[in-house]
């Protein structure tokens, strides 16, 4: 990979199935960046889309730094990137220990995330409208005669139920939960009675249903409260009714003053009354009913359900009572619901860079043969590579991308003395491409300078300490090609760390050494100690197949293949500081281990920060797809840039 203009290329590779490709592609990074993310489990087995409830300790994360005070950082995101609605409950909103967030879910089985820390971000949450099947707000008219969703209900009219005004039913900016209004249920000026919203003519919620509403108790006398369904009542002889489920939850203080109560017969609950914001639940199934108070569980019926027609409101005791407080209700929803499946937030935080506007695009042009294992390099607006393999055939073209007319064209050398070859490492410096080792099938440990302006090939010096290798990586930093790790013939995985001084043609081995002195003139690569990591040092462990950006004074190391299967996929991240000699572990554990990734060094525009974006690769299972983003702000010498 390689950057221009703030951008990265990539070109080629190979997939799972063996599929070499010969597509060109770009990466356009912009947004701000979410640095931590956490797996959401799927509990139990869903059949359909749901919108569903994730409870999520926001307050936690909020003392910890990982997530701004009014979660405008929070999203979600399935592991292909598609981002998933959601909306934060307003009771008891963000910054509590259970924030409930409601999560639209419409891919069945596909694993997914939510991410957070990101101080730039302010993640819009979605229109409750759109993620629930039914919701009302309150922002229009209250009935259907002006366009609303409510009538006048007549449901058990009787001596305890009478038929209400609709001039007790109106909306109000005075108290409000969500938007801009709320519904007044107002019984002092007339008198209260029933609304109903048609549900169910539209929508089966055979299956299993929830139903919450959000009522402002002023903690006075009063009737008020809700219910899924309340047609199927049974007329008493003392003027009240009985109802074959208790469906209702709400306030009626001529049953109980101090607690909420759930009807019919009025009955306690254990959730005691105080002013504010509450939140009223009905959670149905075919099996079952399950109410709760505050999202605290009131009651469970497992041998009883409740059909859901029409919802219904109700205002009042007997008729017009001055006594009487109002009641504000707000943000009623109604969606399908499964007791069977279920989400959890697990506990485990990683943690990421994930821009949000991050962006590849195809580049759709005739390039070069497919192939992979191959070098790139850049060149003013241009980028050449170099070499690679396809089913066991080396390549030794080059061919040259130009980024601005976005087309390939073949570049003929005036000979063609380079080996073919792959898995090698290439450097453009003042005017030239310079080749290092690679295989072709075996090691290689030749050294070659392409120029060009000439476009001709020349050999370069190399050293009789270096053997031949093939995996390793190499930058250019201050004027040094710096050459780590690699496969090394008849050694295995090496952790050495070469330079080559671009001016004078000199190689040094700056470390590990067996040795700092030139013995009789056979191993000048380490004759100068200045030039060497002083030991004992902290190092990476041996490795090839990993990435290497340079940045600063230095360069980073990320990833790559070791341990003694030599196949295990790495995950920590690594400066050498060039100036100091010495390894900096970066990142222990990056949580996204991986070896044949690509990887490129971009800048965030807007601090002027430098961080290296890796693409790819094959990680401890399977090949990847994704695009990691690491801060690379370390300059050497021990300073920072600021994050």
């Amino acid at each position: 990979a390689v950057a221009i203009n703030n951008m990265m290329y990539i070109f080629g590779g190979a997939r799972k199935d063996k599929t070499y490709l010969s597509e060109t592609w770009k990466l356009s990074v912009s947004g701000a960046e979410f640095k931590y993310r956490s797996h959401v489990k799927m509990v139990g087995m869903m059949t359909e889309a749901l919108t569903m409830p994730l409870h999520v300790n926001t307050e936690a994360l909020i003392q910890g730094g990982l997530l701004q005070p009014g979660c405008g950082d929070m999203q979600f995101l399935q592991e292909d990137g598609v981002a998933m609605p959601y909306w934060i409950d307003p009771l008891p909103g963000c910054g509590n220990e259970d924030t409930i967030v409601w999560v639209r879910v419409s891919t069945l089985h596909m694993p997914f995330y939510m991410y957070h820390g990101a101080p730039r971000v302010a993640v819009e949450q979605a229109d409750p409208s759109s993620i629930f099947d039914k919701y009302e707000d309150f922002e229009g008219p209250v009935f259907a005669s002006e366009g609303g969703n409510w009538k006048l209900d007549s449901s058990c009219t009787n001596l305890q139920f009478q038929e209400g005004s609709q001039e007790a039913f109106f909306t109000s900016n005075m108290t409000k939960l969500t938007g801009h209004a709320a519904l007044k249920a107002d019984t002092m000026q007339s008198t209260g009675g029933s609304i109903s919203w048609a549900v169910g003519d539209t929508l089966d919620y055979e299956s299993g249903y929830v139903l919450k509403a959000y009522l402002y108790d002023g903690g006075c006398d009063g009737a008020h409260w809700i219910s899924p369904m309340f047609d199927e009542c049974t007329e008493l002889d003392n003027g009240k009714s009985n109802s074959p489920v208790k469906n209702a939850l709400g306030i009626n203080t001529c049953s109980v003053v101090s607690k909420y109560v759930q009807a019919y017969p009025w009955s306690s609950t254990h959730v005691n009354r105080s002013a504010g914001w509450h939140s009223l639940s009905f959670y149905s199934t075919r099996e079952e009913l399950v109410l709760a108070v505050d999202d605290v569980e009131v009651d469970h019926i497992p041998t009883k359900r409740s059909a859901i027609d029409n919802v219904l409101l109700h205002a009042g005791h007997d008729a017009q009572n001055t006594a009487e407080a109002p009641a504000y209700w707000d943000s009623i929803f109604v969606t399908k619901y499964s007791s069977d499946a279920s989400l959890m937030l697990e506990d485990a935080i990683e943690s990421v860079s994930y821009s949000s506007e991050t962006t590849w695009t195809q580049v759709h042009t005739t390039g070069p043969p497919a192939r992979q294992g191959h070098s790139a390099v850049v060149v003013d607006e241009c980028f050449y590579i170099y070499g690679g393999e396809r089913s066991a055939y080396e390549y030794s073209d080059i061919w040259k991308f130009n980024t601005t007319s976005e087309e390939w064209s073949f570049v003929s050398p005036l000979e063609d003395k380079a080996k073919p070859r792959h898995d090698h490492s290439a450097v453009y410096f003042e005017g030239a491409m310079y080749v290092y080792g690679g295989r072709n099938p075996q090691p290689l440990g030749d050294f070659w300078k392409y120029d060009i302006e000439t476009a001709s090939w020349s050999a370069m010096p190399t050293s009789a300490g270096m053997a031949a290798r093939f995996g390793h990586t190499a930058v250019v930093v201050n004027g040094y090609m710096m050459v780590y790790g690699g496969y090394v013939a008849q050694h295995g995985l090496t952790d050495e760390l070469w330079s080559f001084c671009l001016s004078s043609n000199s190689w040094t081995l700056v470390g590990p050494r067996m040795s700092n002195f030139d013995e009789l003139g056979a191993t000048p690569y380490v004759a100068d100690i200045a030039d060497a990591i002083l030991f004992p040092a902290e190092i990476p462990s041996a490795r090839f197949a990993h990435v290497a950006v340079a940045s600063g004074a230095g360069m980073f190391v990320y990833g790559g293949a070791g341990g003694s299967t030599m196949r295990e996929a790495l995950d920590d991240c690594w400066f050498f500081d060039a100036s100091a000699k010495e390894w900096v572990p970066v990142f222990p554990e990056t949580g996204s281990a991986r070896y044949d990734a690509a990887a490129a060094l971009l800048m965030d525009t807007e601090f002027n920060t430098p961080f290296m974006v890796v693409y790819g690769g094959h990680g401890e299972a399977n090949f990847l797809a994704d695009t990691q983003l690491f801060f690379a702000g370390y300059l050497g010498d021990g300073s920072h840039m600021d994050d």
